[in-house]
């Protein structure tokens, strides 16, 4: 199957319509779906909407590319990115601790390349940041098989206990970045156990992992990257961030 499939516009706005936001007359921005209306936009801008499907682990990913009209009248393209399986899969951010030899907490943060981030340079990553690790659930399994599996895939640590929702029973999750995807984002507490060995999955980018107390951590929040061993890492990753807040409110960090 090829990484990314270009599928009809039309074809698309049936396929996945559970998906793309309908929102009323009254709204900002309007996603058209009637064909007319949309005809009406492609004369008006000579462009065309599209819609590509890219190919993932967990479930498809779906990059709109919509025919919308701002409040107003005015035509505009507005770009979504929405997991074709919204309803069954969720993202995941797992705040793992690991108490070490000396009876102190420390929460494990992983090296991720993300190739997005290299255009910053060197001395802004490059492309590498520290993060709590955060992972989609995967297809066929529950959020917490999904941890299980991922606690070992990304970060090298095993799960002791059983996991602790933070963001509560109840919510729906915590929207990741509404300006252009639908995913939702549940947190995760576990208390871990360090395997051997550094963690390593290439196809995903993490090499490494580094522990840190919550004074070190903070640290690392507030400056917003950090030099380890000659190289640069981001750190002010909206995961931290919001792993850290709800590990905080809930009092097990």
């Amino acid at each position: 199957m090829p990484l990314i499939t270009q599928v009809p516009y039309t074809e698309a706005l049936e396929l996945y319509h559970h998906v793309i936001p309908h929102t009323g007359d009254g709204a900002p921005i309007q996603v058209l779906v009637d064909p007319v209306q949309i005809k009406k936009w492609e004369r008006e801008t000579g462009d065309r909407p599209l819609c590509f499907v890219i190919t993932s682990p967990t479930s498809p990913v779906v990059v709109f590319f919509h025919a919308a009209r701002r409040l107003g009248g005015t035509p505009m393209v507005f770009q979504q990115v929405a997991r074709t399986e919204v309803h069954r899969g969720r993202g995941i951010i797992l705040f793992p601790l690991w108490n070490d030899l000396q009876g102190m907490d420390r929460v494990v943060l992983v090296k991720h390349e993300r190739p997005a981030l290299a255009m910053y340079g060197f001395d802004h990553g490059g492309g590498w940041e520290l993060e709590v690790p955060s992972f989609g659930q995967r297809a066929g399994k529950t959020i917490l098989e999904s941890i299980q599996e991922e606690a070992v895939a990304e970060g090298n640590f095993r799960i002791i206990g059983d996991p602790i929702r933070l963001d509560g029973e109840g919510s729906p999750g915590c929207p990741m970045l509404p300006g252009i995807t639908s995913e939702l984002a549940q947190i995760w507490f576990a208390r871990v156990e360090l395997n051997e060995g550094d963690p390593r999955e290439d196809q995903e980018g993490i090499v490494g992992r580094v522990c840190c107390t919550k004074e070190e951590f903070n640290e690392l929040l507030g400056k917003g990257v950090v030099e380890l061993q000659g190289q640069f890492f981001l750190t002010g990753l909206f995961h931290n961030l919001v792993a850290a807040h709800f590990a905080a409110l809930q009092g097990v960090w």
